[in-house]
């Protein structure tokens, strides 16, 4: 089939650049659209999902606000008991006057009264024991409980609590406590007594803080020391023990949850809730499960009847070892490489499926840990196993997955743990295969954290299981230990893995099809196969043979759309001017369906964004495109650790890069002189000095050489000719006569001809070149100060063993695919293609998804390239433009060449570079790889760049027909683009915050400031600070307060002076608190003075700006405190934190709620002391009016909405939804839910109340500013003029400023906020966005050609403009 209508994609993490290119007539049709990212993107870190930090929040105040509620309950319980006071005296009464801690050791041993026992009930539940603790390490890769560095903290305290206690001889854990505390108070000088001459004391905290471990306890600690208590009080008699009883304990504590059955009035279904809601039951010890929704888990490709199989699953199990050593090829020096011989194979299952030996024993932190069992398994494991000894950099053998650092092993859990070390190989070999599966399913069954499962399971495995009472224990302490179930599973259902081990877990190896003498063990994309094309092959669990529909989806891999997308496609078709799209098949064109449900927020948002390019395209031209390619952006593929990992090492190169530049004195050299020479003296590090080729027999090599290139040029490993790259890691320094020599051979090819030993002996020398170099981490580079030993860092030992690799391999393996290939077919990239595929050509157009050769429909139709190939030929056909002169604006030499190459800033370089992807044929990469073996057998240096530059230069590949010349063809695109030049070509931008969305204001609460009469001050808060986070203007004070304090503090000063002072100091007035002042005058003037003596200086406040010239810096003050942080004052109490005082523009109050016991119900606290206030973050929008004054002259005025007030309004809609019972939007999305009678029935209602409470208020209102005109939020677009040129363009929103303006920028202007900085930490010129502030006036007063002022417009992703009116 002729392609002729290409559609291009350039992918990014927040962007998408697209072209649709007409081959039959030259039409060129491009969009771009920026939309917010899925992730948080910083020029320090990227990655973070964005609802990370919000969704911790929720969960943190759902936890916050069940603690409350069982609480509350639990003192309604004890008040009805008659074991806590019903009145608010009492309260007050009862908590001042009693220690909970003295009351649980003394309540051991005498009666307690009946409030007394109650306020220890009300303290166990306060701090009741950590619970759901992980009490095993990592397994296989796996995280059993989810443990974490904290759990294990805890765990390892609590042992010492509980060997403190055995030593101290103590009953309980309150008991220990309380005499802990005993220990802790310390008695103030005599001259500190109290008015009636008792001491006054202090004591050091017991209670746990953060990163502090000292005192804790577990659940089973806390609920032992109840029943001893219970026990006790019980025993003694008295009112106490009347109050005690059995129903009492079992609401306090049903471990059970037997409560609810012993109660008549419940019902069958609440009992039954109640059993699945608790782990554990009561108001003291209730804990709920950890719920997870199953919906969530993914569904086999496969199999879509199927949830994916956990790991502990025994099929699954073992699939992960099966898969993995089919995987494992075998790398010799001097031989091709090869899979494991069968009897190899068998030998690495065995071990890999049974026990793996022991720890050795070893000594950490002086503790003493003995060998145990392992449970994982290393490279250097299986190294041993084979019998080739740990691996150097000279190994002559290794593993093929020795390369990659991070590769974990994967090994059969259920075969070691329950097979063989729990019920035995012999008694398992003698059970019946059914009773293997109902072993294998209760152990996923039931769950380790349920104290019920335990006994169940145990009596089942004795039972029917048929097992001893020592198997059926090492089973359930195997079962505790199990991968976890929820996070921890295959991509694969169980009945596929069963179906796939009949072919990849067989003995005999497979023929292989492309070398007839060798053989091959299956991967799981070659049984999928092998399975699709057996026609005899029967499913394993039903027996039945494969329908059509699932051998098609073992032959591609893919289950295609899904019912829901199929539904959509069949009922949405395009829509244009009202009628339906109809394509060149004469019918209508159906609607590419939503984005799938992805995991990765990038691709997600990416494949939504993708959908908009689609369906316009698709619009316009009536018909699909005939061919996609697609180029995924870096951000795009790469997760949160990866991009982050990446940005550290791009910086660190950047750095040794101009630090080889200053070191060489290469300032006055081109751009590509200076990148050639910092690649030579790269090179040059990393091989220590010596040529490889030769391995320094012709000499060593200098930097100065390098740097100059004299007598050295960088040499491909692999020739040009022969499929190398110019990839750095086929990239060396060599002597020019060494790599003149070599020509275009292979180093097999040349070392076999040259060297007496052959290849063998010339790979053994690189072997030491590479190995002697020891690569210092990159974090350690932080520290180089510059020359060679920080030039060494710019590559690590995964770059050294890609080199090694790189010598090693011979033809067959450079046929193979190259790394930048295999990353093309990565996560992202898949997703993308499978959506496409799926929406356009009914699942075909991959070649996975391919039935075979046979298949007339597997025609492919959607391609990947990388950056290498659009970076190549963007440079090829000139297209590069600088519509902005951004070059011409200061930018040193280096960064000006940079620019012209590709001008970032704009985000219409997407668009250009989605033209360079749809053209990235496979015909035009095999035009350019063609010339580059010609220039290789003309004798040029393929590796010298500025060589092959020119070399290009004069042999150029044209642009594909029909677009003539490269200046035509480079003209075309500059119109597509940026258009004719007549008007602007506008950018589709997504608004940010058109949604209510992000937070209402910052998590800090502060406390109120009250007038004298009792009302709250509109703007002062208060905060609580640690010592450690003062700053200088946290200190400032009135002027001339140093002065009088000074005398004040003198020696021998009379009474009546310092009565006289201390009038002069009240009288004078504190500076204004702006972002923050020590609120008491006392404090302040003692942190002052202690601050003085240690030496640090407080500087020259400047009350302007509430700033403090030259005051004490955060590392100054780190210095002088104490290790605790804390300073001692004259009484001996140590000050800790502060309340510090400041401005708030408009907090908003938000009162406090509390338990009504006489009503039983939540009131608000009415006291104003008891209000929080927080600090608003967000603005959500502006609303622009106009109005006309009696002059009749117009006035534009706006007013920003907070994101908090916003919800207020909103808030008040769902209210008066609530008010008149406006059915919920699930039902009225659920068909069957509600008729179509009852819809219609409640629109006009729901858009009444919509109406009277809008988020936006577009009403008409003198009172609010007069006409509404328009409103505005982050990210919407405006059509004027320039503030300073007076240009006509499109701008967009990019920040909201009280009280009423905006900040604009250009549309195309991808620039950051801030100055971006150089690897030295300058500022790069031109790097900061070009922004300006308008207001309201402003708005009217620019407008652009046609509009009578500044006109709100929507973009879509293909340009086009839509005015819009009152939005």
């Amino acid at each position: 089939m002729p392609v002729q209508h290409l559609l291009g994609l350039d992918i990014g993490s927040n962007s998408v650049g697209s072209v649709w290119i007409d081959l039959g007539c030259g039409q060129i049709l491009t969009g771009t659209s920026i939309f917010p990212a899925g992730v948080v993107e910083s020029d320090e870190k990227r990655g973070d999902p964005k609802n990370a930090a919000r969704r911790m929040a929720r969960r943190a105040r759902i936890t916050l606000r069940r603690r409350a509620q069982r609480k509350r309950q639990l003192r309604l319980r004890l008040i009805g008991a008659g074991l806590l006071p019903s009145t608010a005296e009492g309260w007050k009464t009862l908590l001042g006057g009693t220690d909970p801690w003295e009351l649980r050791r003394v309540g051991l041993d005498r009666a307690l009264s009946p409030h007394e026992f109650g306020r220890v009930l009300l303290h166990l539940s306060q701090r009741r024991g950590a619970s759901g603790l992980a009490t095993t390490g990592p397994l296989d890769g796996d995280e059993p409980g989810g443990a974490t560095q904290e759990d294990g903290e805890v765990i390892r305290a609590i042992g010492e609590v509980q060997a403190k206690m055995l030593a101290a001889k103590v009953r309980t854990f309150g008991e220990f406590v309380a005499s802990q505390r005993e220990q802790r108070v310390h008695r103030l000088p005599g001259a500190e007594r109290g008015p009636s001459g008792g001491r006054r004391e202090y004591r050091d905290r017991v209670r746990n803080t953060r990163d502090v471990y000292e005192h804790c306890a577990d659940r089973a600690m806390i609920r032992e020391e109840f029943g001893r208590l219970w026990a006790a009080q019980k025993r003694m008699g008295g009112p106490t023990a009347a109050l005690l009883t059995d129903e009492l304990r079992l609401a306090l504590d049903d471990p059970d949850r037997t409560a609810l059955d012993k109660d008549p009035t419940a019902t069958e279904e609440q009992r039954r809730a109640y059993k699945q809601m608790f782990k554990e039951g009561g108001l003291l010890f209730g804990q709920r499960r950890a719920t997870w929704d199953a919906g969530m888990l993914g569904r086999c490709d496969l199999e879509p009847t199927e949830r994916c199989v956990p790991h502990a699953d025994r099929h699954a199990s073992r699939f992960r070892v099966v898969e993995m050593v089919n995987n494992l090829r075998v790398i010799e020096r001097g031989k091709p490489v090869r899979p494991l011989t069968p009897e190899e194979r068998e030998k690495v299952l065995a071990y890999l499926s049974g026990p793996l030996g022991m720890t050795p024993a070893r000594t950490v932190k002086g503790k003493q840990h003995p060998p145990r069992p392992k449970q994982s398994v290393s490279v250097t494991d299986l190294r041993e196993l084979m019998g080739w000894g740990r691996a150097t950099k000279n190994t002559p053998v290794r593993f093929s997955i020795e390369s990659d650092e991070n590769r974990e092993i994967n090994t059969d859990w259920f075969a070691r743990e329950i097979v063989h070390g729990a019920i035995g190989v012999e008694a398992w070999s003698g059970m019946s295969e059914s009773l293997r599966e109902g072993i294998n399913r209760v152990l996923l069954k039931r769950d380790p954290a349920e104290g019920a499962d335990e006994a169940a399971l145990r009596a089942g495995l004795l039972s029917w299981g048929g097992l001893s009472a020592t198997q059926a224990g090492a089973v359930i302490e195997a079962w505790k230990r199990r991968p976890s179930i929820k996070s921890k599973r295959l991509k694969l259902g169980r009945r596929a893995v069963r179906n796939l081990l009949t072919v990849m877990d067989r003995p005999e190896p497979w023929p292989d099809p492309h070398c007839p003498s060798s053989y091959r063990w299956l991967t799981q994309i070659e049984a999928r196969k092998v399975l699709a094309e057996d026609g005899d092959f029967r499913d394993v669990t039903t027996g039945e043979p494969m329908d059509a529909i699932t051998r098609r989806r073992y032959a591609t891999g893919a289950k295609g759309a899904t019912a829901r997308d199929r539904h959509y496609m069949g009922k949405h078709v395009l829509m244009k001017d009202g009628r339906p799209v109809i394509g060149p098949d004469g019918r209508p064109l159906a609607e590419p369906p939503p984005a799938p449900l992805i995991a990765n927020p990038v691709v997600r948002k990416a494949i939504h964004e993708v959908r908009r390019h689609l369906v316009e395209f698709m619009t316009t031209f009536g018909r699909k495109p005939d061919q996609i390619r697609i180029e995924l952006s870096r951000e795009a593929r790469l997760g949160a650790k990866d991009a982050d990992r990446a940005l550290f090492r791009n910086r660190l190169r950047d750095r040794i890069r101009r630090d080889i530049i200053e070191h060489f004195g290469l300032d006055g050299r081109t751009p590509t002189q200076q990148e050639a020479a910092t690649l030579r003296v790269v090179l040059w590090a990393q091989q220590g000095g010596r040529c490889p080729l030769c391995g320094g027999t012709s000499g060593t090599l200098t930097p100065r050489a390098a740097a100059d290139g004299e007598g050295c040029e960088v040499a491909h490993i692999i020739p040009r000719g022969g499929g190398g790259d110019n990839g750095q890691s086929n990239l060396v320094l060599s002597h020019t006569e060494c790599n003149r020599e070599m020509a275009r051979r292979t180093p097999r090819e040349y070392w076999n001809a040259t060297l007496p030993g052959g290849f063998a002996e010339g790979y053994a020398r690189v072997e030491g070149l590479y190995g002697e170099i020891a690569r210092p981490r990159p974090t350690d580079a932080v520290r180089k100060a510059g020359g060679a030993p920080l030039w060494a860092c710019y590559f690590d030992v995964r770059d050294d063993r890609r080199k090694l690799e790189q010598f090693a391999k011979d033809v067959k393996d450079i046929q193979g695919m190259t790394p930048r290939q295999e990353a093309a077919t990565r996560y992202a990239a898949r997703q993308v293609m499978a959506y496409l595929a799926d929406a356009l050509y009914d699942g075909k157009g991959l070649p996975e998804r391919s039935m075979g050769e046979g298949d007339p429909e597997g025609q492919r139709r959607i391609f990947t390239t990388d950056g290498l190939w659009t970076g190549r030929l963007r440079r090829e056909w000139g297209l590069f433009f600088d519509a902005h002169g951004a070059a011409a604006k200061g930018l040193e030499e280096q960064e000006e060449h940079r620019r012209k190459q590709k001008n970032r800033g704009d985000h219409r370089h997407h668009a250009v570079d989605a033209v360079v992807v749809a053209l990235s044929t496979r015909a035009v990469q095999l035009a350019w790889d063609e010339r580059e073996r010609a220039a290789e057998a003309a004798g040029i240096n393929t590796a010298d760049a500025e060589a092959m530059e020119r070399y290009r230069r004069a042999n150029p590949i044209p642009p594909p027909e029909p677009f003539g010349t490269r200046e035509e063809f480079r003209e075309a695109v500059r119109r597509a683009v940026f258009g004719d030049g007549s008007t602007p070509r506008p950018i589709c931008h997504r608004p940010v915050k058109r949604k209510l969305i992000g937070p209402l204001h910052k998590p800090t609460m502060y406390g109120p400031v009250l007038n004298p009469d009792g009302t709250r001050h509109p703007s002062f808060v208060t905060v609580r600070m640690r010592i450690a986070d003062l700053k200088p203007a946290h200190l400032r004070v009135p002027p001339g307060w140093d002065e009088l304090t000074a005398r004040f503090h003198a020696q021998n000063v009379p009474i009546s002076e310092r009565t006289r002072l201390r009038a002069s100091l009240a009288a004078l007035r504190d500076p204004a608190p702006g972002p923050g002042l020590v609120r008491d005058r006392t404090t302040r003037d003692f942190l002052r003075r202690w601050l003085r003596d240690t030496g640090l200086s407080l500087g020259v406040a400047e009350n302007a700006n509430y700033r403090v010239r030259g005051g004490f810096t955060d590392a100054d003050l780190r210095r002088v405190l104490p290790r605790d942080q804390a300073i001692p004052t004259p009484s001996g109490v140590p000050l800790r934190t502060v309340v510090v005082i400041r401005a708030i523009a408009e907090p908003p109050d938000i009162p406090r709620r509390r338990w009504d016991p006489k009503t039983n119900e939540e009131i608000k606290e009415s006291c104003a002391a008891a209000v929080r206030l927080y600090d608003l973050q967000n603005n959500h929008h502006i609303e622009i009016r106009m109005s006309t004054g009696r002059t009749r002259k117009t006035k534009w005025t706006g007013t920003v909405v907070t994101a908090y007030e916003a919800a207020m309004r909103k808030l008040a809609r769902l209210k008066q939804f609530k008010a008149v019972g406006v059915p919920k939007p699930d039902e009225f999305r659920c068909p069957g839910v509600m008729s179509e009678a009852d819809k219609r029935s409640w629109r006009p209602i729901i858009a009444a109340i919509e109406r009277a409470h809008p988020i936006v208020n577009r009403a008409d209102d003198e009172a609010l500013g007069g006409r509404f005109v328009m409103s505005l939020c982050e990210g919407e677009t405006l059509y004027m003029r320039h503030k300073w040129t007076k240009e006509p363009g499109y701008f967009v929103v990019a920040k909201l400023d009280k009280p009423q303006s905006v900040v604009l920028v250009p549309d195309w202007d991808a620039r950051a906020a801030g100055p971006r900085k150089d690897s030295s930490g300058k500022p790069v010129p031109d790097s900061q966005r070009e922004s300006f502030t308008a207001t309201p006036s402003d708005l009217a007063s620019l407008a652009p050609p046609g509009h009578p002022h500044a006109v709100k417009v929507r973009v879509s992703p293909l340009g086009v403009v839509t005015v819009l009116h009152r939005d």
